[in-house]
């Protein structure tokens, strides 16, 4: 997992394919309305909403696509672990390129200008709060790995 702030994506170009495009897409992404936008083999979806707790919350983690997480407005806390490190719950569907985990990882605040990607061994719980609900709009971008 990466977890850095936005104006530094540019250092990760040999790590993050299409970054081009990723970046040309986000200077237009606060004009953006919520939904889904393809681009050359993965989406881009601006999401808005409300933080949900982290207490109950499962880890997921994807096995086809590289999800980088672009937190435009507001926050929310995010709980990572290595897969290795926790239990399956749901095993791996691969229609929806998602599979769910239980166990326990580091939480991190991520404040607007920040970005997280994570790579399929990264088990991660996006859109959490741990005492009061948060706002949030972000841009996640599915990377084909």
């Amino acid at each position: 997992m990466i977890i850095d702030k936005t104006s530094n994506l540019e250092l990760y170009k040999s790590l993050i394919p299409h970054l081009d495009v990723i970046l040309n897409f986000a200077r237009k992404a606060a004009e953006k309305p919520v939904g889904t936008y393809p681009y050359p083999g993965g989406r881009i979806m601006i999401q808005e909403g409300e933080t949900r707790a982290l207490e109950g919350a499962e880890f997921e983690s994807h096995k086809n696509f590289l999800d980088l997480q672009w937190i435009l407005e507001g926050k929310e806390m995010m709980e990572y672990a290595n897969i290795h490190d926790l239990t399956e719950t749901v095993p791996y569907n691969t229609e929806k390129d998602i599979q769910f985990w239980q166990g326990k990882g580091s939480l991190m605040e991520v404040p607007a200008g920040t970005f997280y990607l994570v790579y399929p061994e990264d088990g991660h719980k996006p859109c959490c709060h741990t005492e009061k609900k948060n706002t949030y709009r972000k841009m996640v971008v599915k990377i084909p790995v």
